[in-house]
């Protein structure tokens, strides 16, 4: 190691004397509590969380495995009732079809049409 500093020097002294000022039944105690958390140190600590380890990794991977062993059977099962291609068609027909009505909806609300001098006037009305 290398030889302490005058900031650690300083820091020694003031403790010590410090220690010094202590009653012995007070140091005593502080003796014993610093044995005691020493000796918790010693003592092995088991982790009970540690055991599950092994078992999480193993679970996670056979989850993996499912899912790709069983991922494009999937795919297969979906687009074996129809062609896909066809199914496509549909889905953008029926987007013209919903542009094409909300767009003949928005403008019948934006007020009353116009009259061309094709239509026929109503009944009792001039």
């Amino acid at each position: 190691m290398t030889d302490p500093t005058d900031f650690e020097k300083r820091t020694q002294e003031i403790l010590e004397e410090s220690v010094g000022r202590l009653d012995g039944r007070t140091r005593s105690r502080l003796t014993q509590a610093r044995h005691a958390a020493l000796a918790q140190l010693e003592q092995p600590t088991r982790h009970w969380w540690r055991s599950y380890v092994p078992a999480g990794a193993a679970a996670a991977v056979a989850v993996v495995a499912v899912v790709m062993w069983s991922g494009p059977g999937i795919d297969k099962q979906l687009g074996a009732g129809g062609n896909t291609v066809d199914d496509m068609e549909l889905l953008a027909d029926a987007d013209r079809r919903t542009s094409w009505m909300t767009a003949r909806t928005s403008s019948s609300t934006n007020g009353p049409r116009a009259r061309s001098g094709r239509e026929r006037p109503k009944a009792g009305r001039a």
